[in-house]
C-alpha cells in the first residue's frame, strides 16, 4: 500500500532551482581540468591520502 502523498498545489520551483545549482556544479566539474584537492594540513587531506594508499 503506498505511503506517499502528493498534491497538484505543492510549488516545485525550490526544487526546480536546487536542481539547475546542482546541475550546474556537476557540469563544471565534469569539465574541469585538475582534480579537486585538500589544502595542506586538513584533516581530511591525511584521511584522502591514507584511502589512496590502499
Amino acid at each position: 500500500m503506498p505511503t506517499d502523498e502528493y498534491s497538484s498545489s505543492w510549488d516545485w520551483t525550490g526544487i526546480v532551482e536546487d536542481m539547475k545549482l546542482l546541475y550546474e556544479v556537476g557540469h563544471r566539474i565534469s569539465n574541469e581540468s585538475t582534480f579537486p584537492g585538500w589544502k595542506k594540513g586538513s584533516e581530511f587531506k591525511a584521511a584522502r591520502d591514507k584511502m589512496m594508499m590502499k
